[in-house]
């Protein structure tokens, strides 16, 4: 009875670890429950690691499955977490912040005024990395946009929505547009910058939502307080609305990709993606675009502060021109995603 439940198991673990590869791979529809494999991914690695304990020696065939599949899963495990001995260096000539910044809600003081503490708490954060000359902000209102340019005095500025994407620089903007989502909020702006003799196409993008009710939000954070029913609502809530909402961000991952392809400039692509690596959101750009926290970055790859470890959803991409040379993810409380510092080397 026990080989035949330990074979069970670790069946279950195998099919669940085929899911969430194969999950990538495949554009999702509003009704496509394969998203969801994708969207747990590292949780199901490591159960199927866990399973590999126990049927090495009670279920040999299924342990031969099992170490196959995480053999050969690892690597996608590894856009989550970066092993690395040396320090972030960021001595490239180009350093690029993407940073959503949640409406401002945490920029301010219970008033919702803009002090000077709040500026110094600012102006804090920005010491763990180097000054970026370039800033790709998402869910910028106008009281994040007081914020930035109360820190950050640069005077090329690109935005379009009251509540969506900008693109700050302190070199010049030679071009910009955006690409059409049809949202105020979920947006995406490019501009053609030009520094040290050349220019580079940066996007700034924010993809669709999940547009989760409040319980779904205190079940991912795990907060204290909250009811069984309340619970099971929030989780039932994702399950719907996850693959609904996935399959709008492919749509537009897919808009932003053909723009991508039509640059004739070498291109950075930075912002909220709203989906893990494991998604066909990031899928999109795999091929064309390269992943700096996979070429420089270190440590723990969480990018959403909740309830959710190894929860990763923005990026900076860049084209395979381009040098990097450093990626820092800094730690703060100021919104309730991390900010990335990428740097290049022009």
């Amino acid at each position: 009875m026990k080989w035949r439940i330990t074979g069970v198991i670790g069946f279950v673990a195998a099919i669940m670890l085929i899911s969430a590869i194969i999950a990538p791979y495949i554009k999702p529809n509003e009704k496509d429950a394969l998203v969801l494999f994708g969207l747990v991914f590292p949780y199901i690695y490591l159960f199927a690691i866990a399973c590999l304990t126990f049927t090495w020696y009670r279920n040999r065939i299924t342990f031969g499955l099992l170490l196959l599949l995480v053999i050969g899963s690892t690597r996608s495990f590894c856009h989550y977490v970066k092993p690395a001995l040396s320090p972030p260096r960021h001595d490239g000539n180009l350093h690029v912040l993407s940073f959503n910044t949640m409406m401002g809600v945490k920029l301010v003081d219970h008033k919702h005024n803009y002090s000077n503490l709040q500026k110094e708490a600012f102006e804090q954060l920005m010491s763990q990395g180097p000054i970026p000359d370039i800033i790709c902000a998402q869910e910028v209102n106008h009281i994040a946009e007081d914020a930035l340019r109360g820190v950050f005095d640069y005077q090329h500025y690109h935005k379009i929505s009251d509540q969506g994407a900008v693109i700050l620089s302190r070199y010049p903007m030679v071009n910009k547009g955006k690409v059409d989502f049809g949202s105020p909020v979920n947006t995406c702006l490019w501009a053609d910058i030009a520094a040290f003799g050349d220019t580079i196409r940066v996007f700034s993008t924010h993809f669709e939502s999940n547009r989760l009710n409040q319980s779904s939000y205190d079940f991912l954070a795990n907060e204290d307080g909250y009811q069984s029913t309340d619970a099971v609502r929030g989780l039932k809530d994702l399950l719907v609305k996850y693959p609904k909402y996935a399959t709008r961000r492919g749509q537009q991952a897919l808009q932003v990709r053909e723009r991508i392809r039509q640059s004739p400039h070498p291109v950075i692509l930075a912002g909220d993606f709203n989906d893990p690596p494991m998604s066909y959101t990031y899928h999109v750009f795999r091929d064309m675009l390269t992943d700096t926290f996979l070429s420089k970055g270190r440590g723990w790859g969480t990018t959403w502060i909740g309830g959710i470890p190894l929860l990763r959803i923005d990026y900076i991409l860049s084209s395979p021109e381009l040098e990097e040379v450093g990626f820092t993810c800094l730690e703060t409380v100021m919104s309730d995603h991390y900010p990335l510092i990428a740097s290049y080397e022009l």
